[in-house]
């Protein structure tokens, strides 16, 4: 091979390697709760917080089917709260679940799916 093919081969994987970094690097989910002590029945505000890409098509999962052993009473609108200077974009979903037992609980591992362009799908777990 000539340098030239050399050069454009190693440029190629460059291209790659920063797209599938620059996907990857703003990947982050994870529920906060305004009550972490509720009573029995007592409804509980869960947000959702994803930052991805600011391009990223998002798939989101039933929450009504996927919280167990939490109810889902109701579920809010997607929005964004924060751009930020790596071209990624926070996003909160709210929740509001309600727990019919007693005992420390966590919610379920839940999925998040996202993609970007012609770039695989990437999930997100979120526990």
């Amino acid at each position: 091979m000539n340098k030239r093919s050399i050069t454009v081969l190693v440029g190629i994987f460059v291209a790659i390697f920063f797209q599938l970094f620059a996907v990857q690097a703003a990947d982050r989910a994870y529920f906060s709760a305004d009550k972490t002590t509720p009573l029995i029945g007592e409804p509980v505000q869960l947000i959702l917080h994803l930052r991805v890409p600011q391009n990223a098509q998002l798939a989101l999962p039933d929450f009504k089917n996927t919280l167990s052993p939490f109810m889902v009473e109701n579920v809010g609108s997607l929005s964004p709260v924060q751009q930020f200077d790596d071209a990624s974009v926070e996003y909160e979903i709210p929740l509001q679940v309600v727990l019919w037992r007693t005992g420390t609980y966590k919610t379920s591992p839940l999925t998040v799916s996202y993609q970007v362009a012609d770039a695989p799908s990437v999930n997100l777990t979120v526990e």
